[in-house]
């Protein structure tokens, strides 16, 4: 595990679960209802997960969670001008929660008291392609642009 203070330790476990491959918002919350402290899940038995109808490629990613990935989103969350933002949190966007299968987790750049704002959201994959990567960023700079 990382060596991480105490305030960042429940984040630590919630970015090691979502960098869980298969893992989405829905598994996201089943997984942390069943497991309301998230260490516990990963210190579980991959039997007992089976037991639970845990899928065989999560319980893999469980059982060798990607801490190196999860210290480079700790580091990413510690520099000035960014966060990130857990659903349970205050100043997780309200309309945003509303959502089905609203993410637990948003990675921000930027000023966050803006997500009090009125908003327009992109939303797309975590491994996106090249063309769409360009796609998104015309799009988003023809709306910034436009106010």
């Amino acid at each position: 595990m990382l060596n991480i203070a105490k305030q960042e330790h429940a984040l630590a476990y919630a970015l090691a679960l979502w960098r869980v491959p298969g893992v989405g918002p829905k598994s996201f919350y089943q997984l942390q209802k069943q497991f309301p402290n998230l260490a516990d899940l990963f210190h579980e038995k991959p039997e007992q997960l089976a037991l639970l109808g845990c899928p065989a490629k999560i319980i893999r990613g469980l059982t060798k969670p990607d801490w190196q990935g999860v210290e480079n989103d700790l580091f990413f969350h510690q520099q000035p001008g960014q966060a990130i933002i857990a659903i349970n949190q205050a100043n997780y966007p309200n309309l945003l929660k509303e959502i089905h299968d609203a993410p637990p987790l948003l990675f921000v750049k930027g000023n966050v008291d803006i997500l009090k704002d009125r908003q327009l959201a992109m939303v797309g994959s975590r491994q996106p392609t090249v063309s769409g990567q360009e796609i998104a960023h015309t799009f988003a700079t023809s709306l910034g642009q436009a106010g």
